[in-house]
C-alpha cells in the first residue's frame, strides 16, 4: 500500500471540451443537493441524481487521475477496452 499527500490544486485531468461542456453544471446541481443535505433539508429526485452522478464523476476521476499519477503500477493494460470486446 503506497500513501501519497497532493495538494488538491494539482489533482485533475484534461478533457475534452465537448465532455467538460456537457457536464458543466454539474458541480453547481451537486453543491445545491450537498447545501441541502447539510441543513437538512429533503432533496428532490432529480436533486438526489445530481448529486450522485457527481459524486461517480468525483470518484471515477480520482481514480483515473490515480491511474496516471502511478504510471501503471498495477499491472492494467489500458490498451484494450475490455468492456466492448467481441
Amino acid at each position: 500500500m503506497k500513501s501519497v499527500t497532493v495538494d488538491m490544486s494539482k489533482i485533475g485531468m484534461k478533457v475534452c471540451a465537448a465532455c467538460n461542456d456537457e457536464h458543466a453544471n454539474l458541480e453547481a446541481d451537486a453543491k445545491i443537493a450537498f447545501l441541502k443535505l447539510e441543513s437538512c433539508e429533503a432533496l428532490s429526485p432529480q436533486e438526489v441524481i445530481n448529486f450522485l452522478d457527481w459524486l461517480d464523476k468525483f470518484r471515477v476521476g480520482i481514480w483515473l487521475w490515480y491511474l496516471q499519477l502511478s504510471k501503471g503500477s498495477h499491472n492494467m493494460d489500458t490498451s484494450k477496452n475490455l468492456l466492448f470486446s467481441a
